[in-house]
């Protein structure tokens, strides 16, 4: 220790107004007694806290006289009829001893009654000194006589304690008493329950609550407390409904404190509940229901915030809560109470009627949206009678029940959508189909079959439209017509999941040519696909790109596309199809043309025979030379080919009779330089590359340890 000047700190001042000494006695808990005057000062020592001194903090040694004193509680005094002359502690009981007598007193008072005095003894008035002998036992000597107090028994000053409403005293003896323990459990659960509905009579719900939880009590019994919390609930199961207790009348300010204290209960109750529950695994679920239902009119009636959240706990009493929140006009939370208990039909019901009521939280389709979005497919058929009417209403928006990126909107299946749509809302059978195909990446081919169907449908319709005069705006329905065919042609050129044979038997041979040029094409059907774009489109463009693109697989393809040039047919492919015109005779310019400009990749030997006699060879010239070059060129490259080839061969030759030309010399005196011994006769041996020769099986044995060694 440091040496250091003590110092001095003042607790209380235990100087008094008379001339007496103060007396001081040690009670429960090492706490104090100290007198002063008519008051008894009860003393804890955790309560002092030394604030040690900076200056010694780095020593890391504090004096205990150095620092400061701070008091966390101060001391309550308690008052005696007159001045304490000696006190004495016997469990509960402080002992004084005062000018008329001896007074019994307890430390902790009720906090319904405030009075601490237990008993008065005016007959030992004379006494002089006072001596705790035992337990329940005190000597008062006086100048000619000495008296002895005893403790009355346990129980009969219990049953009085009780009656003047000292409920903690009566706790206090109960806990000392020297029953057995179930007997003093039961009995203290008893008093406290007594005590909780005494606070609770004296509108102090919180500390009312506080014992009741002490108790542990049913919540059941608390709940029967407040009126009409449980009524038309279901009666607990397998017991007999004890009549609620008499409740005092509580004003609309009390209720509400009421209420607080109760939810702070119940709370507390709830998660032991559910703790029990889980630990015993039972299915029995009826209390905590009440729990629920009752601290959803709590809610509702203090802080309606908090309905929502306890109703997503799905454990409230279904009828009595629908009750309730009809009651108190909770319509959202109601739709809660209905989704958390499988009631979909009843939510959106109610959805769809309050999304016309100007004014409403549900006002609209965007929460009815939402609530079908999340069923899935075990309610699909519930999804389909009630997304109608969104449908209807707003079509885009309420395509979302089905296009939305969520995990229940993906997993809906995807036929069983499509057939719904096409017989109730064609109209968005397409943006359906491009989301499913175009954003979640579907491959099915049905779905990729029928958007090329509904493409083409729209198309045929639109050109009905404008063959009836029928559309308004015709400038608008060709804009439509030509998007709806560019749609068409970049599914037909893109999508390799629609089966082109079965397309194909939906698609009209009078209209759509372009696109069924295309299906054709997926078909390999190059000469029907070339006699429409020749034809009848007259676009040599457009078949020459589909040769080029078609070339790898067919390097005929481009003799096809002469062919079909140099023979035009006198009957159109296809009913009620016009032949272009430009194309009815053979027309030598485009025929000279495709000849010069694709001359490396159309063979002379099968084009020259199909040319006209009387096509001047002059006009041909600049082909045949092209293709000669090609001829040529393509000639001596085999001929080279062959030469490499050739040397290749004589350099392995050469190679082969190199390695033939060694050899090695083995004699009797010839050792393995692995295992130190001849060879035999005949040897079976390994030559290395650098001339060594070992055994075969010495060979053998090493390239096992080399192979067992790098695993």
């Amino acid at each position: 220790m440091l040496p250091t000047k003590p110092e001095k700190h003042d607790l209380i001042v235990t100087s008094s107004s008379h001339s007496m000494d103060p007396c001081i006695c040690l009670l429960k808990h090492k706490m104090l007694g100290v007198s002063k005057d008519v008051y008894l000062v009860v003393i804890d020592p955790n309560d002092y806290v030394k604030k040690p001194d900076d200056r010694l903090k780095s020593h890391g040694v504090i004096d205990a006289a150095v620092g400061s004193v701070e008091i966390k509680n101060k001391p309550k005094p308690m008052m005696y009829s007159s001045s304490l002359l000696d006190i004495v502690w016997d469990e509960p009981y402080v002992i004084g001893r005062v000018a008329n007598g001896i007074e019994v007193r307890c430390i902790e008072s009720s906090s319904i009654n405030k009075d601490t005095l237990v008993q008065t003894i005016p007959e030992l008035n004379k006494t002089k000194f006072l001596v705790r002998s035992g337990k329940g036992t005190i000597f008062a000597a006086a100048m000619s006589e000495l008296w002895c107090i005893r403790m009355v028994d346990v129980p009969t000053q219990r049953k009085i304690l009780l009656q003047q409403k000292k409920f903690q005293l009566a706790i206090g003896l109960t806990n000392i008493s020297e029953e057995p323990d179930d007997i003093k459990a039961s009995t203290i659960r008893e008093i406290h329950m007594r005590y909780a509905r005494e606070l609770f009579a004296n509108k102090q719900f919180s500390d009312s609550m506080k014992e009741f939880e002490k108790a542990v009590a049913d919540p059941y019994d608390v709940i029967r407390l407040f009126p009409n919390l449980l009524q038309d609930q279901t009666n607990k199961p397998s017991e007999i409904v004890v009549p609620a207790p008499p409740t005092p009348q509580l004003e609309e300010k009390d209720m509400e404190n009421a209420l607080l204290a109760l939810i702070e209960f119940l709370a507390l109750a709830r998660q032991k509940e559910v703790v029990k529950l889980r630990d015993t695994k039972s299915t029995s679920k009826s209390l905590l229901s009440i729990i629920d239902t009752t601290l959803l009119k709590c809610y509702l009636q203090t802080n309606d915030s908090l309905v929502a959240p306890l109703l997503r706990l799905n454990q409230c009493h279904l009828e009595e809560s629908e009750k309730t929140l009809k009651k108190h006009d909770k319509i959202s939370e109601l739709i809660i109470l209905y989704q958390m208990n499988g009631k979909h039909k009843k939510s959106l019901e109610l959805l769809k009627a309050q999304a016309s009521v100007e004014g409403s939280s549900l006002f609209g389709y965007d929460r009815t949206i939402k609530y079908l979005q999340q069923l899935g497919s075990p309610q699909l058929s519930l999804i389909f009678e009630f997304c109608d009417w969104v449908l209807k209403e707003a079509p885009e928006e309420g395509l979302r029940i089905f296009t939305d990126n969520f995990i229940e909107v993906e997993n809906l299946p995807r036929a069983s959508v499509l057939d719904f749509l096409l017989s109730r809302h064609k109209g968005l059978v397409i943006p359906y189909l491009e989301h499913v195909i175009n954003v979640w990446k579907d491959n099915n081919t049905l779905l990729h079959n029928v958007l090329a169907k509904q493409y083409r449908e729209k198309v045929h319709n639109l050109l009905e439209e404008i063959k009836r005069e029928e559309s308004e705006d015709k400038s608008n329905a060709k804009e439509n017509i030509r998007k709806y065919r560019e749609k068409l042609c970049d599914f037909l050129k893109n999508s390799q999941n629609y089966s082109p044979e079965v397309v194909l038997k939906d698609f009209p041979t009078n209209e759509l040519l372009v696109e069924r040029a295309l299906i054709l094409g997926r078909l390999k059907e190059h000469e029907k696909v070339l006699a429409i774009y020749v034809q009848v489109l007259g676009d040599v463009q457009k078949a020459a790109e589909y040769c080029e693109a078609n070339y790898a697989d067919d390097k005929d393809i481009f003799a096809t596309l002469l062919k079909t040039l140099l023979k035009p047919v006198r009957e159109p492919p296809y009913e009620n199809v016009e032949l272009h015109p430009d194309f009815l005779r053979p027309n030598e310019d485009i025929i000279l043309e495709l000849l010069n400009k694709y001359a490396e990749k159309i063979d002379p030997y099968v084009v020259v025979p199909l040319l006209p006699d009387d096509m001047p060879a002059q006009s041909i010239w600049k082909y045949l030379e092209t293709a000669l070059r090609v001829e040529i060129a393509e000639h001596h490259e085999k001929e080279m080919m062959i030469g490499l080839l050739k040397a290749e061969i004589q350099r392995v030759r050469r190679q082969i009779r190199a390695e033939e030309s060694k050899y090695v010399v083995l004699t009797e005196f010839t050792v393995c330089p692995q295992c130190k011994k001849r060879f035999t006769n005949p040897p079976a041996f390994v030559r290395y590359p650098n001339g060594e020769v070992v055994h075969l099986s010495c060979h053998d044995k090493y390239a096992q340890s080399t192979s067992s060694t790098s695993s």
